[in-house]
């Protein structure tokens, strides 16, 4: 049963809470020791709020404090560890440790105000949360990302949506922590707020796949679906549940792994023409698209064994190949030429040469018959210095030719391959999924090698440099983070702090929407703290914090065997209740 509510509470602590939740995205996702920032400005409101609630109420609140007091004394162990782990073995430089002190300071303001605010504005301060990572995401989408300057990890993509918190891996981040809680209120809400919510819950969907974060993406369709079950007012049967609850992640797992959204992710980190152009555009600058002169496209390049010279083989007329040559290097007479010979071929074989410039205005062209004797061809133009200059060859008939000496008036021109984009493309995506499975692999070495104390915090991007082949790496991982940096004293302590939340969340009896909410967020954040180091930005993980504190704050009365006596407040009753 839920615990009755009370009808009069002073509401400034929720009011300044649903503040800080609200502008999330303007908090830092890094950290420095001196730094005035606005999440600590935040932190100040919001404590000060509480104090001024607490004193009114003269200390007494409407319900049991066990859990939000167990919780807090684990999560300030874990980030009292954390800090002293930092200045023994690590190093707080970087901000991790204040970041995380920050979150578990926040966790405990906000277990407080679960404990004395109506159930109806602790869904205030969710939709709060919840309107501040949709504006996040909008900010993104209308391309805003330099709010401030302490912004964690920015990425360099073509057009992942990142915005202001600086990498599209943390506003994925942000987005799924929301999404399970609109599901939920879809199921709950009547009348026009359930169409209302339905269009919030299709924007932060839009939103994350436009991120194109698969560990985000993952959490939030198990999370969602979690969500979903809870807040149905009739359960469902097991069958169903079963099916749904194993369906839906497998099917967004298939979707992850599809050509499409590959090729759209791909597309997304190194832009749309690239990718779709991967597999005619070869890394030395030489290409088969069908382009100026250049009417088919589809012929083969290719250097002859031990051999730098080019070969073009087309099987048309109007294949070839092209290259750009780039800015003249200033104004006059310039030239461009090469040697060719037919390959494979007793005729000869009619080849066509030209140069454009950028504009598309031929600077000169001809044609040469390719025949088993080599044939120096060279175009003599005008050049300016504010025109780009490409060339082209092609066939007349489908053959094969040889090309080799190609040089401009300035420098030889390479025919060397190196490889298609394409080739690029994908050692990229594998070099990104093997550097992943190399950080968590390398994070158990670390454990395996300190297993009491972990390497210190922020220690394990050199452990990684030292002992992988990509350099500096995250763990991407905050299990993996925990266990590499901080040993088995911060393992056993985050594990006691999962546990206390996830009781909290088997006995709390809030309202079903609330419920929903907090399950579902919860599930959200475990599944994405397997993808990401997600615990040293509040602003970042703002529905995650507030769904462990309200869990903890509405876990109803403490089970049989915990001590009464122990961490134990006064609680204040009233007409309306307990």
């Amino acid at each position: 049963m839920s615990t009755p509510e009370r009808t009069e509470t002073t509401t400034w602590g929720p009011r300044a809470l649903a503040l800080a939740a609200l502008c999330g995205p303007l908090w830092p996702t890094t950290f420095v020791l001196q730094q005035a920032s606005i999440g600590r400005l935040l932190l100040v409101i919001v404590a000060l709020g509480v104090a001024v609630d607490l004193v009114a109420v003269r200390g007494r609140i409407a319900r049991p404090a066990w859990a939000v007091a167990a919780l807090m004394a684990a999560l300030g162990a874990l980030a009292g560890w954390t800090v002293l782990n930092a200045m023994l073995f690590g190093s707080l430089s970087g901000g991790v440790g204040q970041g995380f002190a920050e979150l578990v300071v926040l966790t405990g303001l906000t277990g407080l105000v679960g404990l004395y605010a109506p159930h109806r504005w602790l869904l205030v301060i969710f939709g709060a949360a919840i309107a501040g990572v949709l504006a996040g995401g909008l900010l993104a989408l209308a391309g805003i990302r330099d709010l401030h300057a302490a912004i964690y990890e920015p990425s360099e993509s073509a057009g992942r949506l990142e915005g202001v918190y600086g990498n599209p891996n943390f506003l994925a981040y942000a987005l799924s922590l929301a999404l399970p809680a609109t599901a939920a209120a879809v199921v709950r809400v009547p009348g026009w707020r359930r169409w209302a919510t339905v269009a919030v819950a299709a924007v932060l969907g839009g939103l994350l796949f436009a991120t194109y974060s698969r560990g985000s993406l993952l959490a939030a369709a198990a999370a969602v679906v979690v969500a979903v079950a809870v807040a149905l007012p009739r359960r469902p049967p097991r069958s169903v549940v079963i099916a749904v609850g194993v369906g839906v992640p497998l099917l967004a797992g298939a979707f992850l792994v599809s050509p499409f959204y590959k090729s759209k992710r791909l597309e997304a980190d190194f832009g749309a023409t690239q990718v779709q152009n991967a597999g005619g555009i070869d890394r030395s600058g030489w290409s088969t698209l069908a382009v100026g002169p250049v009417r088919s496209a589809g012929a083969q390049l290719s250097n002859p064994p031990r051999s730098t010279d080019l070969v073009v083989t087309t099987l048309r007329a109007g294949q070839g190949a092209a290259y750009t040559l780039g800015r003249a290097f200033g104004d006059g007479r310039s030239t461009w030429g090469f040697s060719v010979v037919a390959v494979g071929s007793a005729t000869a074989v009619p080849v066509g040469w030209a140069v454009l410039d950028d504009r598309g205005a031929t600077a000169d062209s001809g044609l040469v018959r390719a025949g088993s004797r080599t044939r120096r061809v060279t175009a003599r133009f005008t050049s300016s210095v504010e025109r780009r200059y490409l060339t082209f060859v092609w066939t007349e008939k489908p053959g094969a030719f040889r090309m080799s000496r190609v040089q401009t008036s300035a420098s030889p021109v390479t025919t060397k391959l190196l490889g298609s984009v394409a080739d690029t493309l994908a050692e990229h995506e594998r070099n990104y999924e093997g550097s992943r499975r190399a950080a968590l692999r390398m994070a158990l070495n670390a454990f395996a090698a300190h297993p009491v104390q972990g390497l210190g915090l922020q220690q394990f991007p050199g452990y990684a440099a030292e002992h992988g082949r990509f350099g500096e790496l995250a763990t991407h991982n905050t299990y993996a983070q925990v266990l590499s940096e901080l040993g088995l004293i911060g393992a056993l302590l985050f594990l006691v702090a999962t546990a206390i939340l996830v009781l909290c969340l088997w006995r709390g009896r809030p309202p079903p929407l609330l419920r929903a909410m907090l399950v579902g967020t919860v599930v959200a954040g475990t599944a994405n703290l397997v993808f990401v180091n997600g615990l040293a930005a509040p602003g970042t993980a703002m529905p995650l914090i507030l769904a462990i504190g309200f869990a903890a704050a509405c876990a109803g009365e403490p089970p049989s065997w915990w001590p009464r006596r122990l961490l134990r407040m006064p609680r204040r009753r009233d007409k309306a209740g307990v």
